[in-house]
């Protein structure tokens, strides 16, 4: 009976609470009706606990009928997931594609012929900004203040190329924030949200009206539908906020005419300057060291071979190209020079072109090619020089190849040839000061070797048209204007003369024989060189040596191997730490001898030299030498005797050398007479085609005679000096 009416209550229950505002209406009751009325609400009251009991254990709570219209959208989906769909879906996009539609992210063939207009202007606004701004801050920069007028210069020159591509970013500024503008006026962010929250709750109310649906998958409609809702209105301001983009750009109508683009140059000026490009561009400037051209690399190699005083090193490669089967030959030849003497490092280099034959133990070409010299305090120097040379060189023959490689691409605001000739100029400044000097120019060489039995001769003649810079040239040919002192509105003019000076005529000649004594061999050679410069002599240099050489794989006498393998070693080997205590002595003294930056390097050749000295004293040496010599033989055709085609030695020399100057108008000036003791360690490779040799010469002590600046003296000692 209690269920029956628990269950009439109950239906009750829903009756009052589907109209209770009918229940409310109802006329005042009797006391009778009374009671019936206070046991009817009671029954009312448990049976619609029950009900709330059922539902919170079977449906979803819907705060939707309790809550606020924003308790009810954040039920379904929070506000860091509208915000995120706002942003990732919406806001992103549309900037996006504003930004491409302004050229952002999108190369110059890409780009629209109006498109590339507008920002080529604003390019040109961002990089004169940079340029004035680099104007007024080069000459006041820390850094500069100790550098010369040109050097300056220069590095303003290279600033402006590097801020050519910084400026480039406050232009993109400038679009980021129009873009943005842009995007802001047609995506107002807390009416769109509205939006996207609204879209949300339709989703999820229509979802849960549904009998059994868990709140996970509510909630994931409730998403779902914010995501269509965000893809519609994507759809539709989109293509508004590109068109505001293109008006910009392209330009549109007013009062139903055509309108102008926007200008927006002097905002991009303005950011240049808030960005600071200039400040920036200067310090890119000064740590690039774009004065000190990629050859300065080669120079630690040269410090390396040549670190000492006396020193002198020589590299060359030969490559032989055989034509058919008649003995000739193309052939192409590399060959480097350094000789490091009285405080100065000389370098040369040439690259040879020719043709050759070989035939009945001979062998003779002629070569033709490009020849290079330069002589300066430190290898740093003798490198720019060496690149100066070819610079000048190069003006001469393809102005617009020397414009390519020397100068910036005309991204500093200066013409190729401007830029090009100034970095010339900030050269001249540091690096051509003193007896300083470059020439280049071509050469002409040909060369014979013959062999028969015992004796071996080689031959060769050559010359050489060069172009000399030094700094009495310079000043001589453009007026003074040299170094520090060039003319800055006169770039072009400057290259212009130096492009077309008058050449020196150097003539050369050189013999060696090389006699086979059965207990050793003996070489006896005389070398000669001749300059002339408009007809008049300018030097003369003449050089007679006899050599002794020790080489590993051969048979020689006891005295021969004492002298040319101990005595003479033993000599080097004591020169060169006499070379290295006198070096620490002149570098740690105050107001001593300069050191130049690959002093350290110096130091190393030193030291490798010494230690190649005391291998060649080891008798444990002998067995590595002779193994090294023999891992290439070959018979010769004509005498049937093998010969080893790696060469390792040593070698004791004696040398007779003479030097005469005369000045520019032909008057005979200084001369010098020395008798000189050097050693030689030589390595060889001759493999047919291909043939490699390094030579290292040390002076080991000199004794001479000369007349300097009217005066005549006795000069040399001993340990190379």
């Amino acid at each position: 009976m209690f269920f029956s009416k628990s269950k009439a209550n109950n239906e009750q229950g829903k009756d009052n609470a589907a109209a209770p505002k009918a229940n409310q209406q109802q006329a005042p009751a009797t006391a009778e009706s009374t009671s019936k009325s206070t046991t009817a609400l009671l029954q009312q009251s448990i049976g619609n606990q029950a009900i709330a009991q059922r539902a919170q254990q079977t449906a979803p709570t819907d705060k939707a009928n309790t809550s606020t219209p924003e308790e009810q959208e954040s039920a379904y989906v929070d506000q860091q997931q509208i915000d995120n769909l706002y942003s990732a879906k919406l806001y992103e996009p549309i900037k996006l594609a504003v930004l491409l539609k302004f050229g952002v992210g999108r190369g110059e063939w890409r780009r629209s012929d109006e498109l590339n207009a507008f920002r080529q202007k604003l390019k040109d606004a961002a990089r004169a900004q940079a340029n004035d701004d680099i104007t007024n801050e080069i000459s006041n920069h820390q850094e500069l203040q100790n550098k010369s007028k040109i050097s300056q210069a220069f590095t303003g020159m290279i600033a402006n190329k590097e801020a050519y591509s910084l400026a480039k970013s406050s232009v993109d500024s400038i679009m980021e924030k129009e873009a943005l503008k842009i995007v802001n006026s047609t995506l107002p962010a807390d009416p769109t949200k509205q939006k996207l929250k609204q879209a949300a709750h339709s989703a999820a109310k229509q979802l849960s009206s549904a009998k059994q649906v868990k709140p996970d998958n509510v909630r994931k409609a409730a998403l779902t539908g914010a995501q269509t809702k965000a893809i519609e209105i994507l759809k539709q301001t989109e293509s508004l906020a590109v068109n505001e983009a293109r008006t910009i750009v392209k330009g549109g109508k007013l009062l139903g005419k055509p309108a102008p683009t926007k200008d927006l140059s002097t905002d991009v000026r303005t950011q240049v300057t808030t960005d600071k490009i200039a400040n920036k561009a200067i310090r890119l400037a000064i740590d690039s060291d774009s004065l000190n051209s990629g050859l300065v690399k080669i120079g630690s190699f040269v410090d390396l071979a040549v670190p000492n005083d006396g020193d002198s090193g020589e590299f060359e490669f030969e490559l032989k190209i055989p034509l058919g089967q008649s003995g000739g030959y193309a052939i192409i030849s590399f060959g480097a020079e350094a000789e490091r003497d009285d405080g100065n490092l000389t370098f040369s280099a040439q690259i040879g072109f020719g043709v050759g034959v070989k035939a009945l133990g001979l062998d003779a070409n002629f070569q033709l090619g490009l020849y290079l010299e330069a002589q300066a305090g430190n290898s740093t120097s003798v490198m720019n020089l060496i690149s100066y040379g070819m610079y000048r060189h190069m003006n001469g023959v393809v102005p617009s190849a020397a414009e390519s490689i020397w100068g910036q691409g005309g991204k500093s605001g200066k013409t190729h040839s401007e830029e090009a000739e100034l970095w010339a100029s900030a050269i001249e400044a540091q690096d051509m000061e003193g007896e300083n000097y470059v020439d280049v120019g071509t050469f002409k060489q040909l060369s014979a070797e013959f062999e028969a039995g015992i004796v071996g001769v080689s031959l060769s003649a050559g010359k050489k048209s060069l172009t000399h810079y030094d700094k009495e040239t310079i000043i001589e040919k453009t007026l003074d204007s040299f170094g520090d002192n060039t003319k800055l509105d006169q770039l072009k003019h400057k290259a212009s003369i130096l492009a077309n000076l008058e050449q020196r005529k150097v003539y050369e000649a050189e013999a060696e024989v090389e006699l086979d004594l059965g207990f050793g061999s003996l070489s006896l050679s005389a070398e000669g060189s001749h300059t002339r410069f408009e007809g008049k002599p300018l030097d003369l240099e003449i050089s007679i040596e006899a050599s002794i050489p020790f080489e590993y794989g051969e048979e020689a006498a006891k005295w021969v191997s004492y002298m040319s393998k101990i005595a003479t070693p033993a000599l080097g080997l004591l020169t060169n730490i006499s070379n290295a205590l006198t070096r620490d002595k002149n570098d740690s003294a105050p107001g001593g001898a300069t050191k130049d930056h690959n002093t350290d390097v110096r130091d190393t050749g030193t030291k490798v030299d010494i230690g190649s000295d005391a291998m060649i004293l080891l008798p444990q040496f002998d067995g590595i030498g002779n193994s090294l010599a023999k891992q290439i033989q070959e018979v010769d055709v004509d005498t049937g005797e093998i010969e080893n085609k790696i060469v390792s030695s040593s070698t004791t020399n004696l040398t007779l050398n003479f030097e005469k100057e005369w000045n520019s108008a032909g008057v005979a000036g200084d001369w010098k007479l020395a008798v000189e003791l050097g050693q030689t360690k030589s390595f060889e490779v001759d493999a047919g085609i291909v043939k490699f040799s390094v030579e290292k010469t040390k002076r080991l002590a000199e004794f001479g005679r000369e007349k300097k600046d009217g005066v005549k003296q006795f000069t040399g000692g001993l340990l190379g000096r």
